[in-house]
């Protein structure tokens, strides 16, 4: 199984954890541009506002899922070993 995830992976996914991904994306996305110069960083105008249909937003959405479904399976986990 491969660890990179496709378009095609997109199309696949359900709309409750794409919408989840989203909405982490979009708040990551914010949190960073907001946070930037705080740290001396400037960020590419080009990629100021959010696009999820951009590789830089594909690729942040992915991320995010990703996040997301490590989490959901770190969560079932601990409630599994719970006496």
């Amino acid at each position: 199984m491969s660890d990179e995830t496709t378009p095609q992976d997109d199309a696949a996914m359900s709309p409750a954890s794409a919408g989840s991904a989203l909405a982490l994306a979009i708040k990551f996305h914010e949190a960073y541009e907001r946070l930037a110069p705080r740290f001396g960083y400037e960020t590419r105008p080009e990629t100021r506002n959010f696009d999820p249909q951009s590789q830089n937003g594909r690729l942040m959405v992915a991320v995010c899922r990703e996040i997301i479904e490590q989490n959901t399976q770190d969560q079932r986990r601990l409630r599994e070993d719970e006496p």
